[in-house]
């Protein structure tokens, strides 16, 4: 059965929905042989989260005023970022590698391909020294649509751990909600912590490793999956000045200035 998937925003990699997610059959490729991430330089998940606000338990009516002023990004945080991983990526699907199950103690490696179709865009700015720098683009809401039912992802934290110039670490705080596409009740809800370790295999490539641990609404483990990712760089880097009606170039300067990074400031905006 195969879902219609529209992806309203630029998305970071693999924003798991796992709701409504598509499997794709056949036989894995590549990808499949890869071995499973083994988190780097002290990096790993939260034993437990905090339990979320009961307006977001199953069989409530959701609505995106639950999670407060998130379409209001008065946050000012940036992060540089390695030159191969500025621009627009493509990806197609991911491939799981293994799932750890939190309440029966049990892994398993299914190597499966799921459908994982979107674009995401990584930089904005460039400093004085050539540098290029990624804005925090949160708190934000994140829709996409299926056939029978809604989703949600609502991007609570970006947070860089670690980069250079041949790896770069991300790690995102997420919680994702499906609804009824009628009546709009809540069908689940997961909280998710995601580490992305991206490296550049070749030119124009992006390989993704996948740490993904999950849990409920109460903030309790259920499961945490590795998977793998592919991307193509298909437009390069160019600077953008404007996002969703806010000018990035003054919130670039104040950012700078706030961090002691006077010289990293452009000509144009001393």
């Amino acid at each position: 059965m195969s879902h219609r998937r529209v992806l309203k925003k630029m998305l970071p990699p693999l924003l798991v929905l796992a709701a409504i997610f598509c499997q794709i059959n056949g036989a894995p490729n590549a990808l499949a042989q890869s071995p499973s991430l083994t988190l780097q330089g002290g990096v790993d998940h939260a034993e437990a989260l905090p339990g979320l606000d009961e307006r977001l338990q199953v069989g409530r009516v959701y609505s995106d005023d639950l999670f407060g002023n998130a379409t209001e990004q008065n946050n000012n945080d940036w992060f540089l970022i390695p030159p191969w991983y500025a621009g627009v990526r493509h990806s197609e699907d991911a491939i799981i590698i293994s799932r750890y199950d939190c309440q029966t103690g049990q892994t398993t490696s299914p190597m499966m391909r799921q459908l994982n179709r979107q674009d995401s865009r990584s930089g904005y700015q460039v400093d004085s020294k050539g540098g290029i720098w990624d804005y925090k683009k949160v708190p934000s809401i994140q829709h996409v649509e299926s056939d029978f039912n809604d989703a949600v992802l609502y991007v609570k934290q970006i947070t860089p751990i670690s980069g250079s110039d041949h790896q770069l670490i991300i790690k995102y705080v997420e919680i994702s909600v499906s609804y009824a596409k009628r009546s709009k009740k809540i069908l689940n809800v997961v909280q998710q912590e995601q580490i992305n370790t991206v490296t550049c295999p070749s030119p124009g490539s992006l390989r993704v490793d996948i740490s993904v641990k999950s849990y409920g609404w109460d903030g309790k483990p259920q499961r945490q999956e590795q998977s793998v990712i592919m991307a193509n760089i298909v437009k390069p880097f160019e600077q953008i000045d404007q996002l969703e009606g806010r000018e990035l170039r003054p919130l670039f300067k104040d950012y700078l200035v706030s961090h002691h990074l006077e010289n990293l400031i452009p000509k144009d905006l001393q």
